[in-house]
């Protein structure tokens, strides 16, 4: 598995964003989101979202990048629609930009990411196909 990419400015964000074809033909496969809020083993609760992180597993038909984990840091946004079984979920050109110091990501409607921090890895084909990873 390669390591993390930390995308910093616009130059970065373009440059990945044409990498990855703009996920044409991909999927969002699964989502992870930990807050860092937690109730502890006495009961006592910690009620702050300290973490916000998000992580997105998104698999493409591409040779070159078949896989690509992204994680969104200090989250402020995600909104996520799913469509239904009788609908298509395929991502056919997804929106990447910088604004006001914070990275946005969308699908092209369904699915919209807001975060102050972007890094992405490529997992490797071993990641693809049904099994679930953030299990």
């Amino acid at each position: 598995m390669s390591d993390w990419n930390e995308i910093l400015d616009e130059r970065a964000l373009e440059a990945f964003a044409a990498l990855t074809g703009h996920f044409h033909d991909g999927c969002i496969k699964e989502l992870r989101y930990v807050s860092g809020a937690y109730v502890a083993a006495n009961l006592g609760m910690v009620p702050l979202n300290g973490r916000r992180v998000l992580r997105m597993i998104i698999q493409c038909q591409s040779k070159e990048h078949p896989v690509i984990e992204l994680e969104f840091a200090g989250l402020k946004t995600l909104t996520l629609s799913p469509v239904g079984t009788d609908y298509t979920c395929e991502i056919l050109d997804a929106v990447m930009r910088m604004e006001n110091g914070c990275f946005y990501w969308s699908d092209g409607g369904d699915t919209t990411v807001c975060a102050e921090q972007l890094r992405w890895r490529l997992p490797g084909e071993e990641w693809l196909g049904d099994r679930e990873l953030y299990g």
